[in-house]
């Protein structure tokens, strides 16, 4: 685990702190990147990009 350069006074416990900071590190890596097709079982269809959605918003 990095240093943290936090003030204790920031109304934080340092346990907090340490999982926001270890969570945004490990965003940063990548750790949300991976792409799967899992919500596309939930409705029971393929996804729809949020392009088309937004491209289909505005041309209305």
């Amino acid at each position: 685990m990095p240093t943290c350069f936090c003030r204790p006074q920031a109304g934080l416990p340092e346990p907090a702190v340490d999982l926001v900071v270890d969570a945004d590190l490990r965003t940063a890596g990548g750790a949300l990147a991976h792409v799967i097709s899992d919500l596309g079982r939930f409705p029971g269809r393929p996804t729809t990009p949020l392009s088309f959605t937004v491209a289909g918003a505005l041309s209305t």
